[in-house]
């Protein structure tokens, strides 16, 4: 295909991906993102970034500075709130077996990593998007300021609340999944908080995780039930993730209270049902914006990160804007919407509220699930689907 012109629609890792991966295809790139400044865009949280995700940034040429940051994973331990064991992964077997390994991250360390590596100027912060209009010869994007930017093809990365998503789908609120997250990075240390591993605390109204991530940063992240809506307030995020985990191990409530007010993050957990298909003519969507998952899985930035490589090999092995991009949905849907469904079923076990139904998932279904790892499954999951 000659040199297409693209718009991408939204500047956080999956349309930030999709430019990299572009504009070493050698395709023309504009980034248009809402946010006023890089200093606000994806602070605040940690990514755990499977062996699918660091071999795409591998060729990018993107994996060193990641993995050199970030913390390498090596084993995920499964236990009770009462500290008592269920199960654990080998996660550096299935990492061996990848070619790849597994690396927790800080969002904020990915996010710069990949805005770096683009050409000076290629993302536009402060531009919000309206809508686009179809032409003859490609598309007209619409921003907030009355600007209309002329492309060959747009691709909306603008989250699970996506401008582009709704035009080409129509309105639909995205789902509440029952829970809420709460979660921080800080420097507490404790025997119990082994570098390379992660553990998974299960209890009574939800889960808690850790992992180390960038630059030996420890991230907690708790999934905990709550009504929709559930207030979030500014300045009581600590007080209220203390409360929530009274009774928990010693270390998980230390590791709370050591996390400073404004390093702690509240978000209401959403998804989408899947689409069959994602985009049409010369439109497309990626990221959240086409498959918003539950963070059950660890692969929603994942999937992005996929995607963003995966837009670009179309666009270099088809023949027209619009062959490509259905290319492009053809290859990815299928894997992406699987992660939403997998994701969806393992949080669903996190809203049991019944004692019995509690003691039927951490005795057989955690178990089950964690002593019977499907390895072959699991392998072909960690070889990207581009």
């Amino acid at each position: 295909m000659r040199r297409a012109e693209i718009v991408i629609v939204g500047g956080g890792i999956a349309g930030l991906t999709a430019a990299n991966a572009l504009q070493q295809a050698g395709f023309g790139v504009r980034v248009l993102e809402a946010r006023e400044t890089a200093s606000t865009a994806e602070l605040g949280a940690g990514i755990h970034l499977w062996p699918n995700v660091i071999d795409c940034l591998h060729r990018l040429g993107l994996a060193e500075p990641v993995i050199e940051r970030g913390t390498v994973v090596r084993r995920h331990r499964y236990l009770t709130w009462r500290e008592r064991q269920i199960g654990t992964l080998d996660v550096e077997k299935l990492a061996a077996g990848a070619g790849c390994p597994a690396v927790g991250v800080t969002r904020t360390h990915l996010y710069q990593t990949l805005l770096q590596a683009l050409e000076p100027g290629t993302v536009r912060f402060g531009i919000s998007v309206t809508g686009f209009d179809r032409t003859d010869s490609g598309v007209i994007v619409r921003t907030g300021d009355g600007q209309s930017l002329r492309a060959d093809a747009v691709i909306g990365a603008d989250g699970i609340g996506s401008v582009i998503r709704r035009q080409l789908h129509g309105p639909a609120e995205p789902r509440y999944c029952g829970l809420t997250a709460w979660h921080g990075t800080t420097d507490y240390q404790h025997p119990e908080l082994v570098p390379g591993d992660m553990a998974i605390y299960w209890g009574p109204t939800g889960r808690i995780l850790h992992y180390h991530v960038s630059d030996g940063e420890l991230y907690w992240l708790a999934l905990l039930q709550a009504p929709p809506r559930y207030p979030d307030v500014p300045g009581e995020r600590q007080a209220e993730a203390i409360r929530r985990f009274r009774g928990w191990p010693a270390h998980v409530q230390s590791m709370v209270r050591s996390t400073p007010e404004e390093r702690i993050l509240c978000n209401h957990i959403l998804d989408r049902d899947p689409l069959q298909h994602w985009g049409r003519g010369r439109a497309t969507i990626i990221g959240d914006a086409a498959h918003p998952m539950t963070p059950d899985r660890a692969q929603g930035a994942g999937q992005g990160i996929e995607d963003g490589l995966s837009v670009a090999l179309a666009f270099q092995r088809e023949a027209s804007v619009a062959e490509a991009l259905r290319s492009f949905e053809e290859r990815r849907r299928d894997r992406a919407n699987g992660f939403v469904k997998s994701s969806r079923q393992v949080s669903s076990v996190s809203t049991f509220t019944a004692k019995p139904m509690i003691a039927v998932r951490n005795e057989i279904v955690l178990r089950a699930v964690y002593r019977t790892h499907p390895w072959g499954t699991a392998q072909k999951e960690m070889i990207p689907v581009l």
